[in-house]
């Protein structure tokens, strides 16, 4: 499961890489599934991206404010939200140094993850 972010000007900014062999991956209500961020040469950053399944809280961290208010929300106790009421959570930490731009592409980066591992295909 891996992606390649690419910056306005066509250059690869980030990657994003997450495991098939994840608790995750196979029960969605134990653990998140997480996509670790790299930099152009492969090597891992301070950043990630992680859908959040049966966890109580999720908090989405750090997103430019023009775009979302730092936010905590709480799925009331209710472990498979995303099973049940088909809700999606998701948390991305930037990585330091990210300018809005970035953060912008990384944002995107996540809804493409979301509908290429998580919607179900009709």
């Amino acid at each position: 499961m891996d992606q390649r972010i690419f910056g306005p000007d066509g250059q690869q900014i980030y990657g994003a890489a997450g495991s098939v062999c994840q608790t995750g991956v196979f029960c969605p209500c134990l653990a998140p599934v997480e996509f670790a961020l790299t930099d152009t040469n492969g090597q891992p950053t301070d950043g990630g991206i992680a859908k959040i399944f049966g966890v109580s809280r999720a908090i989405i961290a750090g997103i430019w404010v023009a775009f979302f208010q730092e936010c905590q929300q709480s799925s009331c106790g209710q472990g498979c939200a995303e099973i049940v009421a088909k809700v999606n959570k998701f948390r991305v930490t930037f990585p330091a140094g990210a300018d809005p731009k970035q953060k912008m592409a990384l944002i995107g980066c996540t809804m493409l993850i979301d509908f290429e591992y998580f919607e179900k295909k009709s």
